[in-house]
């Protein structure tokens, strides 16, 4: 996300400036007649922060503008615009950021989001991309996609979830007296196993 974000320093820098001002009593005081909203800081630690600050930013511009403290720290013109795009963009991937949370996100969906960042934010492409170094196994994780995904397996993808294939064990080879229904689905099962393995 530092990669994402170093166009956008000089801007970045501007508004925690221009926040950081806002806070002082007296601005503040006069922000409050105008909004309820107070302004926020950026932290240097997370990503997310910088979005929450310009979020609020883009809140209470207006208000802001009635502090006349502050007058010139308001992005003008330019500026402005470069900052309604990089909110824009903030606000796509915190929407992604989001919906990874989701319990039950399947790793299928996850790589859909991250292909989809990509594609439209290619700086990423080290951090998001199949074969990142921060992807400890690219093959285990391309085959867990297309498990999810219903899709075909390469040779090298199936050797590699071989570790994972459910073992018989003496306790699964017992056979107990089961209903019909029972003995043709287990068979179905055993005829998938067979031709998938």
């Amino acid at each position: 996300m530092c990669l994402f974000l170093s166009d956008s320093e000089d801007l970045i820098s501007q508004i925690q400036s221009l926040m950081i001002q806002l806070r002082y009593p007296i601005n503040a005081a006069e922000l409050a007649c105008h909004t309820p909203k107070k302004p926020v800081r950026a932290n240097v630690t997370r990503w997310s922060s910088v979005f929450e600050m310009l979020d609020r930013y883009m809140e209470i511009r207006d208000a802001i503008k009635s502090v006349s403290a502050v007058d010139e720290l308001i992005p003008r013109g330019s500026a402005h615009r470069r900052i309604v795009l990089l909110h824009q963009k903030l606000t796509e991937l915190d929407s992604v950021c989001v919906k990874l949370q989701y319990p039950k996100r399947n790793m299928g969906e996850v790589r859909a989001l991250f292909d989809a960042c990509l594609e439209k934010y290619p700086i990423m492409e080290k951090h998001l991309k199949a074969g990142a170094k921060i992807v400890h196994s690219p093959i285990f994780e391309s085959a867990v996609v297309k498990i999810t995904s219903a899709l075909p397996l390469s040779t090298a993808e199936l050797k590699t979830l071989e570790p994972f294939r459910a073992q018989m064990t003496a306790q699964t080879q017992v056979e107990e007296p089961v209903d019909f229904a029972t003995d043709i689905l287990r068979r179905a099962k055993n005829h998938v196993d067979q031709n998938a393995g």
